[in-house]
């Protein structure tokens, strides 16, 4: 059985980071080195995301990786997923991890 819990709805708050650390710069640099392009750089992050425990609790730099698309209907039941898109985020994220 489940057990639901009413909670705050500022419970994820948004979040902002300088978008100049040299974490921001290094995958900013490694990405645009694998796929051939400029990376979108947004500093802010809404509050549907976890993002601020790691900023503003744990205060570690976060980087998203590129891997949608603006048409992909994100979290919808017929969500889809480029094969090419998904190659080259993985190619991002291999090259940014140093792996």
């Amino acid at each position: 059985m489940l057990d639901l819990i009413e909670v705050s709805r500022g419970m994820l708050t948004a979040s902002r980071l300088d978008p100049d650390p040299i974490p921001v710069r290094f995958a900013q640099t490694s990405i645009e080195k694998t796929t051939g392009q400029a990376p979108h750089l947004l500093p802010d992050l809404g509050g549907s995301l976890a993002n601020d425990w790691f900023a503003n609790v744990l205060g570690l730099p976060t980087v998203w990786s590129p891997h949608l698309y603006a048409a992909c209907s994100q979290h919808a039941p017929n969500e889809p997923i480029l094969k090419s898109l998904l190659r080259e985020a993985l190619l991002a994220v291999r090259d940014c991890s140093g792996i």
